[in-house]
């Protein structure tokens, strides 16, 4: 297996999430989709969002998943996350989904396999 250039979008000190896109091997929209996930979850969860962990194109699955959402705590962030998602959806528009897992740094199972294949949104 190769290892992967990863996408990682930054927690900086003014709170925003640059948008950094190396390289996604699926569609545009895909890597656009994840971007605006991303940065919906980070205005709906703050600090409570560690990472987030795309796979390279939408069809792609890991755990029945494209897409690893980490947070400190999962307790009340599912709402939160359905949210962004629709939003998220909504706006790219097209027949683009996703498909998220989420986890806490401790569960590394997830987050090991996700990092393997995925792009990295921290």
């Amino acid at each position: 297996m190769t290892e992967r250039e990863c996408l990682e979008l930054s927690l900086e000190s003014d709170s925003t999430i640059p948008r950094f896109v190396i390289r996604f091997d699926g569609v545009p929209e895909w890597a656009r989709l994840v971007n605006l996930f991303a940065q919906l979850l980070y205005s709906q969860l703050g600090e409570r969002l560690i990472s987030v962990i795309a796979l390279p194109r939408e069809e792609d699955l890991l755990y029945e998943s494209n897409v690893l959402v980490v947070v400190r705590e999962e307790e009340g962030v599912d709402e939160k996350i359905v949210k962004a998602k629709w939003e998220a959806e909504d706006e790219v528009g097209g027949d683009l989904s996703i498909n998220y897992i989420t986890c806490t740094p401790e569960e590394e199972v997830f987050s090991t396999a996700f990092k393997r294949e995925g792009f990295r949104v921290k």
